[in-house]
């Protein structure tokens, strides 16, 4: 079972990569659109040096106008990233549910009912990490990218600063609030592959299939000392009841599977996995 469910890890990390790529596709075409607003902006207003104040755009409602134009962009383009990472993420539950059941079959050598109801899917998108829903954390990122954007641009017009140089302080803010918006598809890519793990595996518990489970974390230079400690509690060797939760002594955490302890300090940025053995 557990070259299973990691080769079942290989497959479902490519698919949160995918939507990763949509969403920076999304962000650089946001960002081009709020150049060509910002450069007719210069063309029409600026001085002959090549500067724009925010003196010169406060005439006759200029400074609303853009800002309505680029927030409006802004929403834009949050909704289209929003949908990229929805997209993505039941993809993610869907396979992981298949893929899961599949490999429950080959180790239990019998059939496992159930299907995975829309209804469900939805559930676990919006399972709360660190107190925020999916939706909420999208939300929060919509009203940050508006809101750095604006600040960015009021900034450099105060200064009187030349269309290039606002341009390349947008294109770095984008970039980092792009970086953001990846951690969000990571993390919740994540836990949603380990949710729609469980619930396949809910499936077979549920028709007597005899399961046990333990943590395996990746391994590496990055994983964090708590995962560490994960690793080494919940050994292939000390591995637990399907139905018990994993406990982290080091942080508080607990929960059914990794990405799920409620703690930031456990599911931000998790690539730990949950691996099953099912019983003789």
């Amino acid at each position: 079972m557990e070259k299973a469910f990691l080769k079942l890890d290989k497959q479902i990390v490519r698919l949160i990569r995918v939507a990763e790529q949509s969403v920076g596709r999304q962000y650089g075409q946001m960002l081009r659109e709020i150049r060509a607003v910002l450069q007719r902006a210069y063309d029409r207003y600026s001085l002959a040096d090549g500067t724009l104040t925010y003196s010169q755009m406060a005439r006759y409602g200029r400074i609303d106008k853009l800002n309505a134009e680029i927030e409006e962009i802004t929403r834009k383009y949050s909704r289209l990233v929003a949908g990229e990472i929805r997209t993505g993420l039941r993809k993610t539950v869907v396979n992981s549910f298949e893929g899961t059941r599949g490999a429950l079959e080959g180790a239990a050598g019998r059939t496992i009912r159930g299907i995975l109801k829309p209804e469900t899917v939805s559930e676990i998108l919006q399972n709360p990490v660190s107190g925020l829903t999916l939706n909420e954390r999208l939300a929060v990122r919509r009203y940050e990218t508006i809101t750095t954007i604006r600040q960015e641009m009021t900034r450099g017009l105060v200064r009187g600063d030349r269309y290039r140089d606002i341009a390349d302080r947008l294109q770095t803010a984008l970039e980092i609030d792009a970086g953001k918006a990846t951690r969000i598809v990571r993390t919740e890519g994540h836990r949603c592959m380990e949710a729609g793990k469980k619930a396949s595996l809910d499936h077979a518990a549920r028709q007597g299939v005899e399961l046990r489970k333990w943590w395996k974390n990746s391994d590496d230079e990055r994983v964090r000392s708590g995962h560490r400690y994960m690793g080494r509690k919940y050994s292939k060797e000390n591995a637990i009841p399907y139905d018990e939760d994993f406990v982290n002594d080091l942080t508080g955490g607990t929960g059914p599977h990794p990405g799920a302890l409620g703690t930031a300090e456990d599911d931000i940025n998790c690539r730990c996995v949950m691996v099953i053995e099912v019983g003789s």
